[in-house]
């Protein structure tokens, strides 16, 4: 009997320090600093060229990256940020939990250094930093650089945006 339970003890010692050292890994990794800015491929190199689901292809067309022609509006949020919320998009465009992000979002599902936009090719680019729980583009979770299209939704935590190419709409937006 006296060896039971000194064996649950061992058991329970040696669980306890897992979740110990899992708890410092995620930790660890939300404090390193995001990784350099990979080259986003050429535009259609490796990417399937789709329109999103449930739009015609006309509003599917690729979203033109001059300055002040696309930006990121929220359309699902828990609160914080509010929706309809607009951002315009600039390249390396951070978004995260951290204050010093350019879209802070105060949600515990977000990591410090999330996602970010790139602008290059004429095209928008979002790219995961290596988030917990990943990015996700029309639902889909990505593993590397994608190219947004005109209504394509970006979902980072809970907080989900859609992509929007109209030049009238940007220079009313919110800042």
């Amino acid at each position: 009997m006296e060896l039971v339970v000194w064996a649950g003890r061992f058991l329970l010692l040696v669980l306890l320090y897992l979740f110990l050292a899992q708890v410092v890994r995620a930790a660890l990794r939300d404090l390193r600093p995001p990784a350099a800015t990979p080259e986003a491929p050429a535009a259609g190199a490796g990417l399937p060229e789709r329109p999103p689901a449930g739009l015609p292809e006309a509003a599917a067309r690729p979203v033109a990256a001059s300055p002040g022609a696309a930006l990121l509006e929220v359309v699902a949020s828990p609160g914080t940020p509010p929706l309809g919320r607009r951002y315009p998009l600039r390249t390396g465009l951070v978004i995260g939990r951290a204050a010093t992000s350019d879209i802070a979002l105060p949600d515990p599902f977000v990591s410090t250094t999330h996602a970010r936009c790139v602008v290059r090719s004429g095209r928008v680019w979002v790219e995961d930093l290596g988030s917990r729980n990943g990015t996700l583009v029309n639902g889909h979770r990505i593993g590397g650089p994608v190219a947004l299209r005109a209504g394509d939704r970006l979902t980072v935590g809970r907080v989900t945006f859609r992509l929007v190419a109209d030049e009238q709409q940007v220079s009313t937006a919110e800042v």
